[in-house]
């Protein structure tokens, strides 16, 4: 699963729904908002940065479809 930070929430979440057809499922991690997407086998978490960036984001890419997990740094 792909992590990146939204600074317009709303609007990436549309996005990738209408681009890629990607389902929604919300949550809130360590009180930011999260909205987690699927499209198939591919994940992609988006975090709420209206007001700034957090440094607890996992800056981790997972690659199901290389079926391997590579660290971002």
């Amino acid at each position: 699963m792909e992590f990146l930070h939204a600074p317009n929430l709303d609007a990436m979440t549309r996005f990738y729904q209408l681009a890629l057809g990607a389902e929604l499922g919300a949550a809130d991690l360590a009180g930011v908002k999260v909205n987690r997407l699927r499209a198939g086998e591919t994940g992609l978490g988006l975090f709420d940065a209206s007001e700034k960036q957090f440094t607890g984001v996992p800056h981790i890419t997972r690659s199901t479809l290389m079926g391997r997990a590579t660290p971002k740094n």
